[in-house]
């Protein structure tokens, strides 16, 4: 699946959440209390630090990281 970017750079967060549907081991992403949770196929949670966007926590579930300010700057640029 591609996903797309926005006119800033950042990825597009409908299509991270399709992402997020088709992974087949992330069960779900939500926020509970103010942090994101985020819950895999085998039950455990992981919470997100407090500065987490619902777009980090996708795509810390996705890629295990978050995308800088500085990559979504290059890619708006293009």
């Amino acid at each position: 699946m591609s996903i797309r970017r926005n006119k800033d750079g950042q990825q597009n967060l409908v299509d991270l959440r399709s992402a997020l549907d088709d992974c087949p081991r992330v069960a779900d992403v939500y926020k509970l209390g103010g942090n994101w949770q985020i819950s895999n196929v085998s039950g455990m949670v992981e919470s997100c630090p407090w500065h987490y966007t619902e777009r980090h926590a996708i795509q810390h579930a996705l890629y295990s990281r978050i995308e800088s300010k500085d990559t979504a700057k290059y890619h708006a640029g293009k």
